[in-house]
């Protein structure tokens, strides 16, 4: 029910500090809103690989195989471990208003 982008990085870019940020995707020209968590994932697995996975908002279709662009904007919170998925959405809920509220551009 909170399907994201798994992102890969280019090897020539540098990775923020673990956390929970803000983030516009540009897909085929076109701006989105997002929810982007860079780190392991705690409450999913609790291995220490590091992951990057952003929730666009107003936005399914399928990206597999893309080349996109991503620009972060706003450090949220760090990454949590949380006591089931459920608690994870109810978070991603929340930081998706902040997004929100808050504005990227």
């Amino acid at each position: 029910g909170m399907p994201t982008v798994n992102l890969k990085i280019a090897s020539n870019k540098l990775i923020p500090r673990h956390g929970v940020y803000g983030t516009i995707t540009i897909v085929d020209g076109v701006r989105y809103l997002g929810v982007t968590s860079i780190g392991p994932r705690p409450t999913v697995d609790d291995y220490p690989t590091i992951t990057i996975e952003t929730f666009l908002l107003y936005f399914n279709r399928d990206l597999y195989g893309q080349v996109i662009t991503m620009e972060i904007k706003n450090f949220i919170r760090p990454i949590t471990k949380f006591e089931s998925l459920q608690a994870v959405r109810e978070q991603v809920d929340k930081d998706v208003l902040f997004v929100v509220e808050k504005g990227l551009e």
